[in-house]
């Protein structure tokens, strides 16, 4: 695993992310929602990207799932958070962005890519 790659891979997933939560902030949405969905959507892709360029591991749909549940529940409540407190979103999205790119680091190394 490369560091590096993880590092380019997560700046990607990052603008993505920034982008959906925009819209669907801008589109009424909550914090909480927008942050899920916006995880949802770029995580897919980082995933997608990590497994072929930067683990080489097959997509495995299971791990792939719990990765989703886990860290979208931590998505959700960070965005909660931000309803319940009246965050401005940059505050909400720089939360989160620090959080998962350290939770996310943990969990893709020993968990989704883990090496048997």
């Amino acid at each position: 695993m490369n560091f590096i790659k993880y590092i380019l891979i997560g700046i990607l997933n990052t603008a993505i992310h920034w982008s959906v939560f925009y819209i669907c902030t801008f589109s009424y949405f909550s914090q909480s929602n927008s942050n899920l969905i916006a995880f949802i959507v770029a995580s897919t892709l980082s995933y997608i990207l990590n497994s072929k360029y930067n683990f080489n591991k097959p997509v495995n749909v299971g791990r792939y799932c719990i990765f989703l549940i886990g860290m979208g529940c931590l998505n959700f409540v960070i965005g909660q958070v931000g309803d319940i407190y009246n965050f401005i979103p940059i505050i909400t999205l720089i939360i989160t962005s620090l959080l998962s790119l350290f939770f996310g680091f943990l969990f893709s190394k020993f968990f989704i890519f883990r090496v048997n």
